[in-house]
């Protein structure tokens, strides 16, 4: 991360966070905590609600926590009583997601304030474009980082998490059941639940007025998580009226085409992938659902060419990065089926049978 140790505004403390927290009379602008993996003793400490509360009581006025957590590994039982307990401290709670199975609360002891130009002029910075075009490079633009990451206001939070336990440090459940969860799977279940409490496609924002390319993205988006959820009538509908506003959005063509693909109109869905690569030849999804439908059509040689352009684009995507490396295995090409699928398992994967198979591939790369 820009080799952030080595700069000389910052300071590193090796120690316990809450005990740190406790230790000193500072406060905070913005607190972030990344405590990976629950399963593993000692963790689900900073999970409860006297350590959400520690930290609420540093923060400066108008201050935000930033709390990372995952559902892989997770109950869906489990990840409710997480959104319940931050909420319970954090009213004014939101949360995001990377697209795959990691989530971002974010909470502060006030109303939220967020202004729309402010992130449009961030984001305009040129550091800060590249750090975020490296994740997804739909997260270059505003509108779309926002549509796409965002699932739940304060409201939704409240409802979809209504009737969960409260962790506590005199009662933590999740140090217990996290073991028993882990290799569960609930992680569609759990973004399904959210979806279906899901019902705004943006945080609160001020000063933001929506131009057509703007409201075709919102569109898009919208689309793309009924798609992840399997509501297809719903994606086709919101993929349409998104191409509607605007024609050249590269989300809802391919969106659309993914949808008519699993119907078995191929020949339209293709014609999509390509409008969308012509429209944005920078994102990879075009070129990545362009390949995968080529393989399996049997025109092998463009399908692979596009699959290799459209993973040099972004991060590895799991189902594209294992196709390629079949094709690479079945033309004998073991070390470059060995680099895909190594580069894609660096990540985590959210679906558990494409997490498996990228592991079984990799045994026949290396054997």
């Amino acid at each position: 991360n820009r080799d952030v140790l080595g700069d000389p505004r910052v300071r590193a403390h090796a120690a316990d966070g809450r005990r740190f927290l406790s230790s000193s009379s500072a406060s905070y602008d913005l607190v972030s905590s990344e405590p990976s993996n629950p399963w593993i003793a000692g963790v689900s400490s900073l999970y409860t609600r006297e350590a959400f509360e520690a930290v609420r009581a540093r923060l400066e006025p108008g201050g935000v926590f930033l709390q990372w957590f995952h559902s892989y590994h997770m109950s869906a039982r489990d990840f409710r009583m997480i959104l319940r307990t931050f909420v319970s401290v954090f009213p004014h709670s939101l949360l995001f997601w990377n697209g795959e199975s990691d989530f971002f609360l974010v909470g502060s002891p006030t109303p939220w304030s967020i202004d729309y130009p402010r992130i449009q002029r961030i984001m305009g910075e040129a550091r800060v474009k590249e750090d975020l075009a490296a994740a997804k490079p739909s997260f270059q633009r505003p509108l779309s980082l926002l549509v796409s990451t965002f699932l739940l206001g304060e409201e939704d939070l409240r409802a979809a998490s209504a009737g969960a336990e409260i962790q506590a440090d005199d009662l933590p459940a999740l140090e217990f059941r996290a073991p028993h969860s882990h290799g569960r799977g609930e992680g569609h279940a759990i973004l399904e639940a959210l979806l279906a409490a899901k019902t705004h496609p943006l945080p609160p924002l001020r000063n933001f007025s929506p131009g057509p390319r703007d409201a075709a993205a919102m569109r898009a988006l919208s689309g793309e998580l009924f798609l992840s959820s399997g509501e297809r009538a719903k994606a086709r509908a919101a993929f349409e009226s998104a191409l509607a506003l605007y024609p050249a959005d590269a989300v809802a063509l391919v969106g659309l085409g993914r949808v008519l693909e699993e119907s078995g109109e191929r020949g339209r869905a293709e014609s999509l992938y390509r409008r969308a690569r012509a429209a944005e030849p920078g994102r990879p999804d075009g070129h990545l659902q362009l390949g995968l439908l080529l393989v399996r059509s049997g025109r092998k040689a463009e399908g692979i060419a596009c699959l290799e352009r459209g993973l040099a684009l972004g991060p590895p995507e799991p189902a594209a990065s294992l196709e390629l490396a079949m094709q690479y295995l079945e033309a004998g090409r073991k070390e470059d089926a060995r680099k895909v699928l190594a580069r894609a398992l660096e990540r985590p994967v959210a679906d558990d049978l494409v997490n498996e198979n990228l592991g079984l591939a990799l045994k026949i790369a290396r054997s």
